[in-house]
């Protein structure tokens, strides 16, 4: 469970609503309702997540990569359990892992990109400088 008092919080749920197609957890968000945790479903030690969930959700014993991740609204530390209906799926753990490895390359990518422009452009301005001094 990842909380939202935590500090890699944000980010992922920034990330999660770019990426889930899961439209309902994107207009809640609009409309000022954040989740208060992240979780994967069946693999969390507190609380019990798995029980009572929508009878549309699998098994939550899959494989690492393929067990569902989810949002979970109107949940605290001090609470026991979650409630199947505060419980909105956004991807699995396959899908996390996707979207952030995607989003460390297009990161990469525009800063090699930007600091080949700017080498290129170093090196351009120090031809001309060079041709400048040998006239």
């Amino acid at each position: 469970m990842i909380f939202d008092d935590e500090t890699i919080f944000e980010g992922l749920l920034k990330l999660i609503l770019h990426r889930t197609k899961n439209q309902k957890v994107v207009d809640l968000f609009k409309n000022g309702t954040s989740p208060t945790p992240i979780v994967r479903v069946g693999g969390t030690l507190r609380p019990d997540v798995g029980d009572n969930l929508p009878l549309e959700w699998p098994n939550p014993k899959f494989a690492p990569t393929s067990s569902p991740v989810a949002v979970v609204y109107n949940y605290h530390r001090s609470m026991g359990t979650i409630d199947g209906n505060d419980i909105e799926p956004i991807g699995n753990l396959g899908d996390l892992r996707d979207w952030i490895v995607d989003s460390r390359n297009r990161e990469r990518f525009v800063v090699s990109s930007f600091l080949i422009g700017l080498l290129s452009i170093a090196v351009v301005v120090l031809d001309l400088t060079r041709s400048e001094k040998a006239k």
